[in-house]
């Protein structure tokens, strides 16, 4: 007598036939890789600016993985700055500033936004510095938040 069992497992499925007590492996179809932290958020902060004290956020959302790595989106707002100062985000490294630059943005009304998609998966401890040529601007002091919504 043959016997058919089918059991779901997350979002895989496994097939095994029962024939005399013995079990056969048919399929195996694993759930793909998600992220970790699928979004992270921190909080950006910096020495005063002339008597102003920079502010910003950062966000990786990576809700798309393992089909595409995470977007990070940097937003900044009160640095005490020239309008059309251009920043550089820098990303990761052992410290802030010590990472990768991403790109740049230019200030207006001393606020700017800067959006790019990660090369990699991000993580809760990953540096993020907003530079002016070699000084650091903006870093985040602590560990990203992570949050699951997607």
């Amino acid at each position: 007598m043959l016997i058919h069992h089918r059991a779901r497992l997350a979002r895989g499925a496994l097939t095994l036939t029962l024939a005399a007590g013995i079990a056969a492996l048919i399929t195996v179809t694993a759930a793909p890789a998600l992220a970790t932290y699928p979004v992270l958020t921190t909080t950006l902060t910096g020495p005063a600016i002339n008597g102003v004290v920079p502010t910003g956020q950062a966000e990786v959302n990576q809700c798309h993985l393992p089909k595409q790595f995470g977007t990070l989106t940097v937003k900044v707002q009160s640095v005490n700055l020239p309008d059309g100062t251009d920043l550089t985000v820098n990303y990761g490294g052992l410290s802030a500033g010590q990472g990768v630059n991403l790109g740049s943005f230019t200030l207006s009304q001393q606020s700017g936004k800067f959006s790019t998609r990660l090369g990699t998966q991000a993580g809760a401890n990953d540096n993020i510095a907003v530079m002016q040529g070699a000084v650091i601007v903006l870093s985040n002091p602590t560990r990203w938040t992570a949050s699951y919504n997607c």
